[in-house]
C-alpha cells in the first residue's frame, strides 16, 4: 500500500483538505496487503482493475466495499488487481 493523499501531505502524499488517507495498490494473483485501522474509522475499497477479495468478501473493476468498525482489511488479489483504498473520520 503506498500513501497517495492525505491531510497532513505526509510521505509526500498530495495534501487532501479532509480527515482521509488515500492509498493505492498494485497486486499479483495470489498476493494480499493488510490496511490497519481502528474502529472509529470508515474504510472504503475500490477496485480499479481486476478481481480481489477484501475482509473475504470478492470485488471486480468497479467495485467498491464500505467497511465500518472494522480494526484491519485485508484485501487479496484473486488476479492482478489496482485497488483504492479510503481510511475516513
Amino acid at each position: 500500500m503506498r500513501l497517495i493523499g492525505a491531510r497532513d501531505g505526509r510521505d509526500g502524499a498530495l495534501t487532501i483538505h479532509r480527515d482521509v488517507d488515500l492509498y493505492s495498490a498494485l497486486l499479483a494473483a495470489g498476493e494480499s496487503v493488510t490496511h490497519a485501522t481502528t474502529p472509529d474509522r470508515k474504510v472504503w475499497v475500490q477496485v480499479v482493475r481486476g478481481q480481489v477479495t477484501v475482509n473475504g468478501d470478492a470485488a471486480k473493476a468497479g467495485d467498491g466495499i464500505a467497511l465500518e468498525g472494522a480494526d484491519q482489511v485485508v484485501i487479496g488479489a484473486t488476479s492482478g488487481a489496482e485497488v483504492l483504498l479510503f481510511d475516513m473520520a
